[in-house]
């Protein structure tokens, strides 16, 4: 009997979510794919995502708006939900997202947020040492596949050109993996275009 519910409940489920998709965000986009923005929560809303990622892998966030400038979040990776393979946890204690917009957009000024994201992308290697034939070693590193985004500065800038028009740029540095010897800075930048008011 179960079985035959299974494929009409998750039609209605996919049909709802298409129609919830179209209503109108109350707030600027918090990521554009996978880079953040300068957009926060307004006060007392949420936001609860998840990204399937290889090998059957879920990462998933629940966000709260603390405040119309402050957002909180944690996460939580899964390997091999997805699949016939037994489940793996990515850490034994959740991610955290941390989100703080100093300065509002203005006519001339764009909106800048500081951040910390711990969460990184596809599986988490911990720290292991290999030996093969007793004399040669493998090490992997003590990081997810994509490192997190750790700390960031991003400013974001949107434009009224027949449509919205944002531009977003910031710098990030992952803090806690750097076992690989990267200690670099990075620098990030993306835009979105509203095309017309239901697709962009």
């Amino acid at each position: 009997m179960s079985k035959y519910l299974l494929k009409p409940t998750l039609l209605l489920l996919i049909i709802s979510n298409i129609g919830w998709a179209q209503i109108d965000q109350p707030y600027p986009p918090l990521n554009l794919v996978s880079i953040p923005t300068a957009g926060t929560l307004p006060r007392g809303s949420f936001t609860f995502e998840s990204l399937v990622i290889k090998n059957g892998g879920i990462v998933s966030r629940l966000s709260v708006g603390f405040t119309d400038n402050f957002s909180f979040g944690v996460s939580y990776g899964v390997q091999n939900l997805i699949g016939d393979n037994k489940p793996s946890m990515n850490k034994t204690t959740p991610e955290v997202q941390i989100k703080y917009r100093v300065f509002d957009e203005s006519e001339k000024m764009p909106a800048i947020v500081y951040g910390l994201d711990t969460q990184g992308r596809g599986s988490y290697h911990s720290l292991n040492t290999i030996l093969i034939n007793g004399k040669d070693s493998i090490h992997t590193l003590n990081r997810y596949d994509q490192k997190s985004w750790g700390i960031y500065m991003v400013m974001s800038k949107n434009w009224n050109l027949l449509g919205n028009l944002g531009l977003h740029v910031g710098i990030n540095k992952s803090l806690s993996e750097n076992d690989d010897g990267d200690n670099d800075f990075n620098i990030f930048l993306g835009f979105d275009k509203e095309l017309n008011r239901s697709f962009s």
